[in-house]
C-alpha cells in the first residue's frame, strides 16, 4: 500500500467504527484498549508513528492476504474479490474493511495467521471456535454487509492452513452494536476521552496531555487517596510476590544444576548461557585520542525530558 493510498484509508477508518475497533471497545482485544480506538480517530494519519518492526509485520500480512485467499480457493471452489470500503446503508458510524468477499454468495473471508501461542486458541478446522476478539471482528463484518455467513482461513506455524465457518448471532450482533453505537455517541461525536485504563496507549496519551508538572503540591481528596491507597497495597503485594518468584526460581535453577533445563509434557524450562554485553569505554576512547572536553560537549546532546510518577509512602 502507498503512503498516500495508506492516507486515505486510515482517513476513511477514521469515520466509523470499524472490525478491529469493536473487540477493543468490547475489552476483548489482547492488544488494543477503548483509549487507543479514541486517539484513531482524532489522530492526523500523516503524523501517526508505527514501530518499524509492527508496520513491517502489517506490510507483510498484507502481502500475504492474496496468496492464503487462493489456497482457501483451491480448496473450496470458491471465488472471491477484494471487499474494499463499506459502510452500512443506515447506521453510518458503522464501517469495515474486510479482507475479501466470496463471489455468488452472501459471505466473507477474513485471513490471519497464528503464531504458536495464539494456534491454541483454535479449535478444529471447519469449527467456530477462534480467538474472541477475531469473532468479534467477523461477527461486525457480518452486521456491515447483512451477511448471514463469513469464513476465516487462518494460516498455523507449521504452514498448515485451516478453514473456520461462522454464522451470525442475533443476539451477540445486537449487544456488540449497542456497545459500538454508545462508543461512538458518547467518546468521539462529542470527543470526549473514555475513562483511564491500564494500556500503554493511555499512559502515553495522559504524557501528551500533561507534558509539564507544575510547582503545587495539593492534598488529595477522597477519592484521590483511596486510589492511593490501593496503588500502595499492590505495590506491597507485588514486592511480596516478586519475593515468592525469585525464590521459586532458585528452586529450579538448583534443580537444573549443571543440565540445560527440564521438560515437562510439552513445556520446558531451561538455564541456559547468555552472551556478555559488548561496552565501549567512551571516555577512555577520548583520553587516547587526545579529544578535548570541549569537543565532547559539542557532540553531547540531551534527551528529552519527561514526567516519572514516584510514590513516596511512609
Amino acid at each position: 500500500m502507498e503512503k498516500a493510498e495508506e492516507k486515505s484509508w486510515l482517513k476513511a477508518r477514521q469515520t466509523g467504527i470499524t472490525g478491529t475497533d469493536a473487540p477493543a471497545i468490547l475489552g476483548e482485544h489482547p492488544n488494543k484498549s477503548p483509549l487507543d480506538v479514541w486517539i484513531s480517530k482524532f489522530e492526523d494519519p500523516g503524523d501517526k508513528t508505527v514501530d518499524p518492526a509492527l508496520a513491517e509485520r502489517w506490510r507483510l500480512g498484507h502481502l500475504f492476504e492474496k496468496p492464503v485467499a487462493m489456497a482457501y480457493a483451491e480448496r473450496t471452489g470458491k471465488r472471491f474479490e477484494p471487499a474494499g470500503f463499506r459502510r452500512h446503508p443506515e447506521k453510518e458510524w458503522l464501517i469495515g474493511t474486510p479482507d475479501f468477499l466470496i463471489q455468488n454468495e452472501k459471505k466473507g473471508l477474513e485471513i490471519k495467521t497464528a503464531n504458536s501461542y495464539m494456534a491454541r486458541f483454535f479449535g478444529d478446522g471447519g469449527s467456530d471456535e477462534i480467538p474472541v476478539h477475531y469473532l468479534l471482528q467477523c461477527a461486525h463484518y457480518m452486521a456491515v454487509l447483512d451477511y448471514p455467513a463469513w469464513d476465516l482461513a487462518v494460516v498455523f506455524p507449521d504452514f498448515s492452513l485451516k478453514i473456520f465457518n461462522l454464522y451470525r448471532d442475533v443476539e451477540l450482533e445486537a449487544m456488540m452494536l449497542e456497545a459500538e453505537e454508545r462508543f461512538w455517541l458518547q467518546h468521539i461525536v462529542p470527543k470526549e476521552a473514555p475513562p483511564v485504563d491500564g494500556s500503554m496507549a493511555c499512559r502515553q496519551y495522559l504524557m501528551k496531555k500533561y507534558p509539564d508538572a507544575g510547582k503545587t503540591l495539593r492534598p488529595a481528596t477522597q477519592e484521590e487517596a483511596k486510589i492511593i491507597h490501593d496503588y500502595q497495597t499492590l505495590q506491597e503485594s507485588l514486592k511480596e510476590i516478586e519475593a515468592q518468584k525469585k525464590y521459586l526460581e532458585n528452586q529450579i535453577i538448583e534443580a537444573i544444576g549443571p543440565d540445560l533445563g527440564l521438560a515437562f509434557g510439552d513445556s520446558k524450562i531451561t538455564f541456559n548461557m547468555v552472551k556478555g554485553r559488548k561496552k565501549t569505554d567512551w571516555e577512555a576512547l577520548c583520553i587516547a585520542n587526545d579529544i578535548s572536553q570541549e569537543e565532547i560537549e559539542m557532540h553531547t546532546s540531551r534527551g528529552k525530558s519527561y514526567r516519572r510518577l514516584l510514590a513516596t509512602f511512609k
